[in-house]
């Protein structure tokens, strides 16, 4: 018998508006992004407790300022708590 038992999700993780499991590695909840795309190269959406940067080399360029709204939009539309910092 061994001693390592496998990690379920809590049910709050499956509650949460806006989470699902990640198809990669089903014990990681992940987030939509609002940009599908981007979802699709981060293997399904954000996942839970990390950031994302996102780095260009205009900071007022058009798409900076698109990705933002549409997380931003998508984290609104969950329910979930935002904190926008700017410099």
């Amino acid at each position: 018998m061994s001693a390592f038992k496998r990690r379920l999700p809590t049910s709050a993780q499956q509650n949460l508006p806006g989470v699902r499991l990640c198809a990669l590695s089903p014990f990681h909840p992940i987030m939509s992004t609002g940009v599908p795309s981007l979802d699709d190269v981060l293997g399904g959406g954000l996942p839970l407790s990390t950031s994302l940067l996102v780095q260009c080399p205009d900071s007022y360029s058009a798409w900076t300022l698109l990705v933002q709204k549409y997380f931003i939009s998508q984290g609104l539309r969950s329910g979930h708590d935002i904190c926008l910092v700017g410099d």
